[in-house]
């Protein structure tokens, strides 16, 4: 084997040894590579290699290097093949610097697509809270559960530009829920006021929804647990399904269903604010229904109170009368506006300093019931007798009976 000065530095220690030496013998560590390339050129055939990866002894260190090389055959009388000539450039440092840009250019990449994520995710972070905002701005002057329920499945469907925003009401122990309210896209149908068996809609779907999961289906008839249940589906023109489901006590409750009438990715800004709704809408649902019982429970206390025999008030520590009903009012001859929410001795300053004051004052200290019968001068100018009771409100208040 002869080489130029070029081949002795790459070849590191094996030259000059090398020289006059058979080519596969130089290359003891690599003959299992080179045979097959050196069979290849001695038959005639030329062989272009680019980038061929090397490990062998150089300089006396094992190390792995990358040429780039050419073996042409030479051939003699009668095209015998003689030898070949071999072109060989190393290319370690040219490949160590393309991994070093391709290592960079990765490491570009991810940074890019990192922040890309976080603006991203700050974009949703950011349209979520304008949201949540804007529903608590609708709901707040909202006191019936049926307003509350119409603002905000408008509010959230003009958002997430769904077809259709259901809030559903759950009888899990009857397996059945009823879709009091609906908002829907135009062309879309209301499916308002109707009830439907949790068990049409597949099994795996209502476990999930009964775990409290959030159910993501992106197309009802290519989801496996939604494609043998796939008429329900239809019958109400949903393709895919978002379901947010609350459970309370251990039972489903509440599922917030948006709908999309043909294939949908739901995207978790869209997911986000539909929890936010759902969280939002039925705490706001719950306090206007337990506002409206209380409403209904005052009323009819108050019809009670109104419809006794005897005079009623109801004082607070502080003398302010809370109440006084309609035959209070008659007794003493006063307007509603006129005493409701009014100091007692500011209404009635007749009595300071009266028998009746130190009684009042007494079983406001003392929790002490006690009666007293008082001439009274009215308002007219006319007199009469009162009989007056007070005792101590369970609340620490001073009710007082006049009659």
């Amino acid at each position: 084997m002869l080489y130029n000065d070029a081949m002795a530095r790459m070849m590191g220690l094996k030259h000059p040894e090398a020289l006059g030496r058979g080519y596969l013998d130089v290359w003891e560590e690599i003959k299992e590579n080179l045979v097959p390339i050196v069979d290849e050129v001695c038959n005639g055939n030329p062989v272009n290699l680019d980038d061929l990866v090397v490990n062998f002894r150089r300089m006396g260190y094992d190390e792995e290097a990358h040429f780039s090389i050419s073996y042409t055959p030479i051939y003699g009388a009668n095209d015998t093949v003689l030898g070949f000539f071999v072109a060989t450039q190393e290319t370690t440092r040219q490949f160590a610097a393309e991994r070093e840009l391709h290592s960079l250019n990765t490491t570009l990449e991810q940074e890019i697509e990192k922040r890309t994520l976080q603006r991203d995710h700050s974009d949703v972070a950011e349209r979520v809270k304008s949201f949540q905002l804007e529903l608590s701005d609708r709901l707040r002057p909202l006191t019936s559960a049926e307003e509350i329920i119409a603002a905000a499945n408008a509010l959230l469907g003009t958002w997430t530009n769904v077809s259709r925003v259901a809030l559903c009401e759950i009888n899990d122990l009857e397996g059945t829920f009823q879709i009091r309210r609906d908002w829907c896209q135009e062309g879309t149908q209301s499916i308002a006021g109707t009830n439907y068996l949790l068990s049409n809609f597949g099994p795996e779907i209502i476990g999930l929804m009964r775990s409290g999961t959030d159910v993501v289906i992106e197309d009802a008839l290519a989801d496996p647990r939604t494609a043998p249940y796939v008429e329900s589906y239809s019958l109400i023109d949903v393709r895919a399904n978002l379901s947010i489901c609350l459970v309370k006590s251990g039972l489903l409750k509440v599922v917030l269903s948006l709908h999309h009438s043909s294939p949908h990715k739901w995207s978790e800004e869209e997911i986000q604010m539909a929890r936010a709704m759902a969280e939002r809408t039925w705490a706001a649902i719950e306090t206007a229904r337990a506002q409206a019982e209380l409403d209904i429970e005052r009323n009819q206390s108050q019809e009670v109170f109104d419809s006794m025999a005897e005079g009623f008030a109801v004082l607070d520590q502080h003398w302010k009368i809370l109440r006084m009903n309609a035959e209070g009012l008659r007794l003493t001859r006063q307007l509603a506006a006129d005493i409701i929410g009014h100091n007692h001795w500011e209404v009635f300053p007749q009595l300071k300093g009266t028998d009746i004051e130190a009684i009042y004052r007494g079983v406001m200290e003392t929790g002490k019931a006690a009666t007293i019968e008082i001439p009274y001068r009215w308002p007219d100018a006319s007199h009469s007798w009162i009989e007056s009771r007070a005792y101590r409100a369970a609340n620490g208040g001073d009710r007082t009976v006049l009659s």
